[in-house]
């Protein structure tokens, strides 16, 4: 369940559904619920009390709609800084490779679907807000927690690689910054020819989202 709080953050601000909202998100008060959620070994330590409250996100098993945890995220109120004072706005698991996310749409076979029909495009966007907010138009979309988190050794991720087909459209929505960060533009660059090299039609979108489906 979300507090008043995230829940006009995430529904109010970013437009996400209620439907999808209460399907992927939840608010976390217990520091050492976020520990277990993000897999961290010092349980309720002190670092932890500091992190709470915020929001998760956790999506569903694109093959099977199962709920799983790749992919989770957790946004603090209060993020934390990294070592060169820099906000952590969003913290994923650590032990494990981060993934794509893929929401729960209310639909137990909309994934398989959308990953069976190579005429529908698909999105690839960074951050759950955004692909719920997009999903909640009718738009098939994924998140990335980061614009290099689709692959890995010069290769796409497995869950990237699974929605490539001939034809494809894949539309690439990176944050704003794509236009003044050269590693941005790098990332996109790089998973752009990969998913091209495996049959895709690329677009990159910069502010407009691809064909509705």
């Amino acid at each position: 369940m979300l507090t008043p709080t995230h829940h006009t953050e995430i529904v109010g601000g970013s437009g996400v559904s209620e439907q999808i909202a209460v399907l992927n998100f939840w608010t976390i008060t217990d520091p050492v619920e976020v520990d277990k959620l993000l897999n961290r070994s010092n349980r309720g330590g002190k670092n932890s009390a500091q992190l709470v409250p915020g929001w998760a996100v956790a999506g569903v098993d694109p093959t099977t709609g199962k709920r799983w945890l790749q992919g989770v995220q957790f946004k603090p109120d209060s993020p934390p800084t990294d070592r060169e004072g820099k906000p952590q706005k969003y913290l994923s698991a650590s032990g494990r490779e981060t993934q794509p996310l893929f929401l729960d749409t209310g639909d137990a076979g909309y994934w398989q679907r959308v990953l069976a029909d190579p005429t529908i495009p698909i999105i690839i966007t960074e951050g759950a807000k955004k692909s719920g907010c997009l999903l909640t138009l009718g738009y098939a979309a994924i998140s990335l927690p980061g614009v290099w988190n689709g692959q890995k050794q010069g290769r796409l991720k497995p869950l990237i690689q699974q929605i490539c087909a001939v034809g494809r459209q894949v539309g690439m929505g990176f944050d704003a910054d794509l236009m003044e960060k050269r590693g941005v533009r790098q990332a996109l660059d790089k998973s752009g020819q990969m998913l091209t090299n495996a049959g895709c039609v690329v677009l990159v979108m910069l502010g407009q989202p691809v064909q509705r489906h």
